[in-house]
């Protein structure tokens, strides 16, 4: 119910689980003080449970309504439009993803892509690029290489931002559109120590190479000759190259490595205490990435300027506090890449599906999600979900449910339209809120099939406003809290003693 959760940009969903705590202790001590006996006892024992369930629904329309206008920016002076397009290639991870050829999935999701129009920026799910690239020369990659010439060949009409005053118009320019890729990545290094070089080092055939795998995000960007250039002193460990590729276009690629590892697959537990443990990794080829991988130590937002990327992958969208460290490394905006496949047919993808929509509200940012096999789609910054894709959805012998491709209803927040006119409104209270919309044909939602993958675009709007959840983070609410409870039940002792 992302309607009831719109406080949560002031607490995170620690705020959460400190009401459901409080209203279950408050009607709990309603049942055993009050001698149920009538109507009127049932008020009197569950009136200040039901009163704070009713202050914190009043909160979360108040919070709604002053959050609207990060959804369009109909009132703001500055609008910062971004078209997107999240590709959903429907590859089984058991059977397909990591046993066909990587090129072959390459060039048919590249297709896909070039169905969607004109974009700003392409999300490709998590491990799109299964061979391993190296994090020293990413640019060789054959994979990479393949995306760079086929921009040079079939790149769609980038959607350009030009400001005139207070208005915002779009033009079209021949530059291609930025890609967010899910890849599997490899650093080599050598090493003559004794033992391991850290627990995530894995030993070559040559006993002096060592090599980390990682599950990875990798930010491939046309540059002008203003960005900085590879080799300058201000870009660090080669996180930010600066490539001539043998295009006409520059380009710029960033990386970051997934943080937040999955236990069991990623991350195995005390292999320096117990090395055999690796040894017991599940991996499906040589192509695949499992065992203990590497890192980044921080979160880290990928690209340039004002349209800068939350690169987070899979497992990371559970971690309220995490993902926030994006938005202050200076993310507008959030994108999960994931293959939920493992789950197969389960509530899993949807649960996963549902923490981004607590994350749109946390941050006040948009999230655009793709995922292997569903579910893809966009969440604006009320947490409702404005267009997805279902499950396996283009497969048609797999597929189990019906794409939702307009705006969905969740709860308060429904849909009224007029014509080619939309405004949003609470449905329950009937109370409208922002500006009706009459949005042109580059701000709808489109969704495209090509074989059996999708392709779902639609116009986003950036925002570098930060919450009060972002500022404080999880730490200074989880002891705001606790304090403010260890303050409610001295006062109730000390009305009630023993």
């Amino acid at each position: 119910m992302p309607w009831y959760a719109q406080w949560y940009e002031l607490t995170g969903t620690l705020g959460g689980t400190a009401l459901i705590l409080s209203i279950n202790v408050l009607i709990y001590k309603g049942l055993t003080n009050t001698k149920i006996n009538g109507y009127r006892s049932w008020l009197i024992a569950f009136r200040l449970p039901v009163g704070i369930v009713f202050l914190f629904g009043l909160l979360s329309w108040i919070l709604g309504g002053m959050a609207s206008d990060f959804v369009y920016q109909k009132k703001s002076k500055v609008k910062q439009p971004y078209r997107v397009v999240a590709i959903q290639p429907n590859y089984d991870p058991y059977d397909e993803k990591f046993v066909l050829d990587p090129m072959q999935m390459v060039r048919d999701m590249a297709k896909t892509m070039d169905s969607a129009g004109p974009a700003d920026c392409i999300l490709w799910p998590e491990t799109s690029l299964v061979g391993n690239i190296d994090v020293s020369s990413p640019y060789q990659d054959m994979q990479v290489s393949y995306l760079m010439h086929h921009w040079q060949k079939n790149g769609s009409a980038d959607i350009n931002t030009v400001k005139d005053g207070s208005q915002t118009t779009h033009s079209s320019q021949t530059k291609p559109p930025a890609m967010l890729i899910g890849s599997n990545m490899i650093h080599w290094y050598s090493w003559m120590g004794t033992g391991k070089p850290d627990v995530a080092a894995r030993q070559s055939s040559n006993p002096e190479y060592w090599y980390t795998l990682h599950n990875s995000a990798l930010w491939i960007c046309p540059v002008d000759g203003s960005l900085v250039s590879g080799n300058n002193p201000s870009v660090r460990g080669g996180e930010r190259q600066r490539i001539d590729n043998g295009t006409n276009i520059s380009t710029d690629i960033q990386f970051y490595h997934k943080s937040k590892l999955v236990p069991g697959t990623e991350q195995l537990p005390f292999v320096t205490v117990l090395p055999f443990l690796e040894r017991l990794a599940i991996s499906l080829d040589e192509n695949s990435a499992s065992g203990t991988l590497g890192k980044n130590a921080t979160a880290k937002a990928l690209g340039n300027g004002n349209s800068k990327v939350a690169p987070i992958i899979c497992y990371e969208s559970i971690y309220g506090d995490y993902v926030s460290d994006y938005v202050k490394d200076g993310a507008s905006w959030l994108a999960v890449i994931t293959n939920d496949a493992w789950w197969n047919n389960t509530p899993g993808h949807k649960q996963h599906f549902s923490y981004a929509k607590l994350r749109a509200i946390e941050q006040r940012k948009w999230v655009v999600r793709s995922a292997n096999t569903g579910i893809s789609g966009f969440i604006d910054p009320l947490g409702r979900t404005t267009m997805r894709s279902g499950w396996y959805q283009g497969r048609d012998e797999r597929s189990t449910e019906v794409a939702l491709d307009k705006h969905v209803d969740d709860g308060f927040f429904s849909k009224v339209e007029s014509g080619s006119k939309r405004s949003w409104e609470w449905s329950i209270l009937g109370i409208k809120y922002g500006d009706s919309l009459e949005e042109k044909n580059w701000s709808a939602t489109k969704m495209t099939q090509v074989g059996t993958q999708l392709a779902l675009s639609q116009t986003i709007y950036l925002n570098q406003y930060r919450t009060i959840y972002n500022r404080l983070g999880d730490g200074k609410i989880l002891i705001g809290l606790v304090l403010m409870m260890l303050f409610l039940s001295w006062v109730n002792r000390k009305k009630n003693p023993m």
